[in-house]
């Protein structure tokens, strides 16, 4: 769970890279580096098939980076849900990262071209499938449960929950359902925080703030008794 300060952080460089990004798209436009028309669209084929003026096109993608700047924003600063807010500010974090690689290398690729010559290689398409695939799979990891000084949770290895012992209230077992939470992977639904990658059994825990979180095991009962031991109850 990233703390303020590195949500901060991760803000103002997304800001910077916005502004820069739209400079240098300005400079090389003024300059008739990029063609105009300019390829905004490509097939599966890796071959360009929708074309537009090239500065509706970079204001269009600033304008997209804008939104998703003021969500963050939002969901870094302005949400109250303390489980909720890591998720959504991830996500859209993830999105933003996703989007600026995207269109930096689609719009790089036609400098000095012809947008009809901007084709992408099947690498290259391969290569932006991998990031969205891995964040699917990294949703769908079995959560790994540690009780050290903290409880955390982690999913392949990666850090994902801290909470103190003093914020826990109560722990029981359930049974998780996909539909519950619209759909399996790390969800959100009814102020609760699910680990989820398969239904099955698992653990819900309560929190002093309003909250829960509910992880996915195969033995229930052992991470209770190991919890309320914890947690003194």
């Amino acid at each position: 769970m990233p703390s303020s300060r590195l949500r901060f952080v991760f803000l103002l460089i997304a800001a910077i890279l916005t502004a820069g990004q739209f400079l240098l798209f300005q400079t090389l436009i003024s300059t008739g580096a990029l063609p105009d028309p300019i390829a905004v669209h490509w097939g599966f084929s890796g071959e360009p098939d929708g074309f537009g003026d090239p500065n509706a096109y970079v204001l269009g993608i600033t304008f997209t980076y804008l939104v998703l700047l003021s969500l963050l924003a939002y969901f870094g600063f302005g949400l109250r849900k303390r489980l909720l807010k890591p998720l959504l500010f991830g996500t859209v974090a993830f999105l933003f990262g996703f989007l600026f690689l995207l269109f930096s290398i689609t719009t790089l690729i036609q400098v000095g071209r012809s947008a009809t010559d901007a084709a992408l290689e099947p690498w290259l398409l391969i290569s932006l499938l991998v990031l969205p695939l891995g964040i699917v799979a990294l949703a769908l990891g079995t959560p790994q449960v540690s009780l050290s000084d903290k409880l955390q949770i982690s999913v392949r290895g990666l850090a994902l929950l801290k909470l103190d012992y003093s914020e826990l209230v109560s722990v029981e077992q359930i049974t998780l359902r996909a539909r519950d939470f619209g759909g399996l992977g790390i969800r959100y639904g009814n102020k609760t925080l699910a680990f989820i990658p398969s239904p099955g059994s698992g653990v819900l825990i309560s929190t002093n703030f309003g909250e829960s979180i509910a992880v996915r095991t195969k033995n229930p009962e052992i991470l209770i008794a190991a919890l309320k031991a914890k947690i003194g109850s």
